[in-house]
């Protein structure tokens, strides 16, 4: 879990040095020490850290996730140096908002006192004494660290540094040894996100584009259509899968929002596949019906994709670039479309 280097900062450091067992955790420079009491399930602890912002330590009773975990979190804002516990919880986690318990305790440990805080530049240590409330030596816990705060609430650390995903494990507090768990998988995330965003949200629109302003182009204009529609629901569909796998492994985590959209997106899309199969003749006295149902499906299609397209980015919260970049890609093809719709009105005969 630790390399001898790192090791050696666990004797030299007065603050750890006092307790029992130390360790280096492995992730974002951070270092746990303590002193574990069985015969009352209490824990002395010091966690060091390395962060601009805020730097936290939590014990989660059934695994190594954030969902379920007691935190605590140390941080400096306009009033001073802090310690509080957090519970995280799924709508805390969904909802990015934290807020200290008010009692100093949670269902799963009990934040007994604040021994001493020590926040310098971007080094955060504390120590503090906790009471776990089964009867365990061997434990999961997690650490992590953000950016800033807002008044007592940590903001959102990162989603798309691993560093910030890596901190997670188990802890043998009677023998002093650790395990480093492993963090999801950061690619698989970019991967769906960018699935996603090119097929649904681009390639859909663009396909429909096609559809409605080169028709004079026949049959290039029923080429492209199907072209960027049959690979986008294509490379959709692989995006949809990358996305029920990520939802598989987030236990406790659910983006409601997020997830219903996605499945209504799929659904509807996988309708309009077949239904391009089972379309009617260009002379066939229903064609017009199916030509609404097409139409309609399909709009609502690639509006529910570019909104959900944003969810996302609401969700994974990566650089201000990728949604700009997104922002001015939807820009675009509406800029297009505004034109070509006007330039259609003007003159019908040039469209077909």
């Amino acid at each position: 879990m630790s390399s001898p280097r790192q090791e050696d900062q666990c004797s030299t450091d007065g603050l750890l040095r006092e307790f029992e067992h130390c360790v280096a955790l492995g992730a974002q420079g951070a270092f746990l020490a303590w002193n574990f009491f069985a015969q009352n399930q209490s824990l002395d602890l010091a966690f060091s850290g390395e962060s601009p912002g805020w730097a936290g330590w939590g014990y989660n009773p059934i695994g190594d996730n954030m969902i379920g975990s007691s935190a605590l979190i140390a941080f400096r804002n306009a009033t001073g140096a802090h310690l509080h516990l957090y519970s995280i919880t799924s709508e805390t986690y969904t909802y990015r908002s934290l807020h200290p318990s008010a009692s100093n305790s949670t269902p799963d440990l009990q934040l007994a006192r604040t021994n001493w805080i020590k926040i310098s530049g971007a080094s955060i240590q504390f120590s503090a004494r906790i009471k776990f409330r089964s009867n365990s030596s061997r434990i999961f816990h997690i650490w992590t660290r953000g950016t800033g705060v807002n008044g007592d609430s940590p903001l959102p650390h990162s989603v798309t540094r691993s560093s910030e995903l890596r901190g997670r494990g188990t802890l043998d507090l009677a023998n002093g040894t650790g395990v480093l768990g492993k963090a999801p998988s950061l690619a698989l995330k970019i991967t769906h996100g960018l699935l996603c965003a090119a097929s649904w949200g681009f390639l859909l629109p663009l396909g429909a584009i096609a559809a409605r302003y080169l028709r004079r182009f026949d049959p290039a204009w029923f080429y492209a259509h199907e072209c960027c529609q049959g690979l986008g629901f294509l490379l959709g569909t692989a995006g949809y899968g990358i996305g029920l796998s990520l939802g598989a492994k987030s236990t406790g985590i659910e983006y409601t929002t997020h997830r219903r959209i996605g499945i209504t997106v799929f659904t509807l899309g996988s309708l309009q596949a077949i239904a391009f199969f089972l379309r009617a003749k260009k002379d066939h006295k229903l064609r017009w019906l199916w030509s609404l149902y097409h139409r309609t499906v399909g709009y609502t299609v690639i509006a529910l994709s570019i909104a959900n397209v944003f969810e996302g980015l609401d969700i994974f919260s990566p650089e201000r670039a990728w949604r700009r970049a997104y922002i001015g890609v939807i820009a675009g093809l509406a800029s297009m479309a505004a034109l070509l719709e006007i330039a259609r009105t003007l003159k019908p005969q040039l469209f077909g």
